[in-house]
């Protein structure tokens, strides 16, 4: 797998749009970056022992470690299919820290989605081969397999989940009979339903998703829906849930540990091709990764937790693709990069 270069060096900026329901935001200081479509450029970089590609997104803890579930040869033959892939910890040396496979503590679950928490713990989404339970599964730091909860919800694929700081959990994904209908929910610790999230602009997906609109339906496939498949989730510090729809523009909605709908952000793409795919979180801010169909191509919007944009970033560098970004902070951006032999690098950039 191939990587071309990132060949967008301009931005322009869109105002925010933002609903009615515009209420519960906490007071969260913003923290100032100096600059606006401003360029990035590489000040590190780290060679991983991972030949081949990546499975999935990519996540990060508050130390600057990376998780990532690479598909090289070794992993491509032990494990299959690529949902029972290990999720490996990566230090910012490009050392390997540790692994987390839900293989080794609960062979009958095919895992989707994980999350990290600030503080590293990572965690799963994963259904059962046999009942069609959807459970979520933790780890123990060293990689150890740690718990099992099975959640208060019928089957569905997840994609999207999020811890809150708080313990509750966020999940997201599809159901029923070709997988185009959003599923949403936040549940206790324990797996117990505490609300079920719905909104206007998930059944116009499902409806324009059996319609076959593209952006909605895969083009690959006769089932799914790509506004949730694609899309993304975060914890603020701000003690919410930051649930990206992907859309252009794009659609955020922000959810309470209670499963309230706080308010919703839609970013306008910085181009006529892109489309909102990836989302990562600072203190008081998001990095939307706008991405062009087709094409290694793409732009991050960094804004504030109301939706202000606060900077832009074009990189012309095919070490800093915005569709892999793995790390964000108000000091600098970590991209995965494939280069020298298709081993994956991390590269670690600065605004200049």
């Amino acid at each position: 797998m191939k990587f071309s270069a990132v060949l967008l060096t301009a931005t322009c900026a869109f105002p925010l749009i933002t609903s009615a329901q515009d209420h519960g935001a906490a007071a969260v200081p913003v923290p100032t970056i100096s600059a606006t479509s401003t360029n990035l450029q590489v000040t590190a970089e780290a060679k991983l022992a991972f030949l081949g590609g990546l499975a999935g997104r990519v996540k990060c803890d508050a130390e600057g470690n990376i998780y990532l579930r690479p598909t090289d040869s070794e992993t491509s033959e032990r494990y299959h299919p690529i949902s029972a892939l290990p999720i490996r910890k990566i230090k910012p040396d490009g050392s390997l820290a540790s692994s987390f496979s839900v293989a080794d503590g609960w062979p009958g679950l095919r895992a989707i989605d994980f999350f990290v928490a600030a503080d590293g713990k990572v965690y799963q989404a994963a259904r059962s081969e046999t009942d069609r339970a959807v459970y979520l599964v933790s780890y123990l730091a060293n990689g150890s397999p740690r718990s099992k909860v099975r959640l208060d919800a019928d089957f569905f694929l997840p994609y999207e989940i999020a811890v809150f700081p708080s313990g509750e959990i966020l999940v997201s994904g599809i159901y029923g009979s070709e997988n185009r209908t959003p599923f949403t929910a936040v549940f206790n610790a324990n797996g117990r339903l505490i609300k079920e999230i719905y909104e206007p602009e998930d059944e116009d997906s499902r409806k324009r998703a059996e319609a076959g609109e593209p952006g909605f339906r895969p083009s690959s496939m006769d089932f799914g829906n790509d506004f949730v498949a694609k899309g993304d989730a975060v914890a603020g510090s701000d003690g919410n849930v930051y649930l990206l729809r992907a859309a252009s523009p794009a659609l955020i909605f922000v959810i309470s540990p209670k499963g309230e709908v706080l308010r919703k952000l839609r970013i306008g793409s910085p181009g006529s091709e892109l489309s909102a795919a990836r989302l990562k979180s600072a203190p008081g801010l998001l990095a939307i990764s706008f991405l062009q169909k087709g094409r290694n191509t793409g732009i991050l919007e960094v804004v504030d937790y109301k939706g202000k944009e606060v900077a832009s970033y074009a990189p012309s560098d095919k070490r800093m693709y915005p569709g892999l970004l793995g790390c964000f902070s108000l000091q600098s951006f970590t991209f995965l990069s494939l280069n020298d032999g298709d081993y994956l690098h991390l590269n670690r950039a600065e605004a200049k």
